[in-house]
């Protein structure tokens, strides 16, 4: 596997190429050195999996934005899939595969990736206004209409990083109108969320729900909903199916726990 991906990076232009076979050493490594790529694999030799070691890596803010982080993975396994999905990799290989389909998933995301140098670098400083005029500028002057898509959406994720909900209200709404982006719709109702509007975000969310791709976050934000509204034993009824889909998520497990206190839930807190 190895060689495999050493000979597909020295043929995409990689110079140098380190490997680690244990979470700390690849720890160590990022610690140390600033990459353009990482390939993080989630069999690892001892200590934490690759899993464990991707939630460590965000944790600790190690990844600057414009560098590639890409999972790769030989368990098709849903649940699993779905927890490293939900800490956003910029790509999910499965194995196996050939030399040439690394090659093809790598250029495509690193041509994103280095074009946007400019925006990832302005978003690490937290200067949220500068990456979304720099967006805006890519938007307006792009020349490959496939890449709309992801502009728009990291767009989004910007002013929701801004936390200015009235903008971001009011641009996924423009974006939902244009077209049927279920991120566009997610970060609406998160907008009607931060906005007091709950019924609005209710409602919205309800179609969600029923879309097994957006469920996992559906659920969040129905929680997130209901615990608004005092409304704890529906937000543990939701917070609990988004951890049966996804059960490797620390965060949400501990949210499990502090609602079934409230609830009084003593067999779900053991």
């Amino acid at each position: 596997a190895q060689s495999h991906i050493k000979y597909a990076l020295q043929s995409l232009g990689f110079k140098k190429v380190d490997f680690a076979d244990r979470s700390q050493l690849a720890l160590n490594a990022l610690s140390n050195h600033q990459y353009d790529l990482v390939i993080c694999a989630f069999d690892l030799n001892r200590g934490a999996d690759g899993y464990q070691l991707f939630e460590h890596i965000i944790a600790k803010d190690l990844l600057p934005g414009a560098c590639t982080f890409v999972f790769m993975s030989s368990e098709n396994n849903l649940p699993l899939s779905r927890s490293i999905i939900e800490l956003k990799p910029d790509d999910f290989l499965l194995k196996p595969f050939t030399t040439k389909e690394i090659e093809l998933r790598l250029k495509r995301i690193l041509q994103k990736k280095l074009a946007l140098k400019d925006v990832f670098a302005a978003i690490d400083k937290q200067n949220y206004r500068s990456a979304i005029e720099l967006l805006n500028d890519h938007i307006s002057n792009n020349h490959q209409p496939r890449w709309i898509p992801y502009l728009l959406k990291l767009k989004g994720e910007v002013i929701t990083s801004a936390a200015n909900w009235q903008m971001a209200e009011k641009f996924f709404a423009k974006v939902c109108k244009v077209s049927d982006y279920p991120w566009a719709k997610l970060g609406l109702i998160e907008s009607f969320l931060h906005l007091g509007k709950l019924p609005q975000a209710k409602s919205l969310l309800k179609t969600m729900l029923e879309s097994p791709k957006n469920k996992l976050e559906a659920l969040d934000l129905m929680a997130k909903i209901c615990q608004q509204s005092s409304e704890f034993d529906e937000a543990l009824l939701h917070i609990k199916q988004a951890s049966k889909l996804a059960p490797r998520n620390i965060n949400r497990l501990k949210e499990v726990v502090n609602l079934a206190r409230l609830t009084h839930d003593f067999e779900l807190q053991h």
